[in-house]
């Protein structure tokens, strides 16, 4: 049997579907880029959107993070009970980011890190002021990454 042949809307070359991802939203159930163009496209926004906004993307990869850790299912060592009360990645992006205060301290911290060449304890994260508690309203502060990894937080 001859497996079918789709185009790649990219690189207008032809590629068996195992060369596509899954999309259920189009009439084949493959996306339009080939695997390789797709991850190209990928990097391209990435690059995009941290050369426009780099405290919105660093802002999005922790709020993905964060939703990712308050899943049932996620395993790590000190997030076993750890919940996520937003009802996906996004919403906790959007609320954070309307928040003015937490958005200023954020864009403050991203400049402190950009400002000592992108070291990585310098860079923004999201810390849970109460440990006990999950990922809300009310429970979510920035910290700078060395600060919230410190065992003593008692100096914040």
């Amino acid at each position: 049997m001859k497996e079918s042949i789709k185009v790649c809307n990219r690189c207008d070359l032809s590629f068996p579907l195992g060369d596509f991802y899954n999309q259920s939203n189009t009439k084949d159930g493959k996306g339009n880029y080939c695997k390789k163009c797709k991850s190209e496209y990928q990097k391209e926004q990435t690059k995009m959107l941290k050369e426009k906004n780099l405290s919105m993307y660093l802002l999005r990869e922790s709020c993905y993070a964060a939703f990712e850790r308050g899943k049932p299912t996620y395993k790590r060592k000190g997030y076993e009970n750890v919940r996520c009360s937003f009802d996906n990645a996004r919403s906790l992006l959007e609320a954070l980011w309307n928040d003015e205060t937490f958005r200023n301290e954020w864009i403050a911290q991203t400049d402190v890190y950009v400002a000592n060449n992108n070291i990585y304890k310098y860079r923004p994260t999201l810390d849970r002021i109460n440990p006990e508690l999950g990922y809300e309203k009310g429970n979510i502060r920035m910290l700078p990454q060395y600060i919230n990894v410190s065992r003593d937080k008692a100096v914040c």
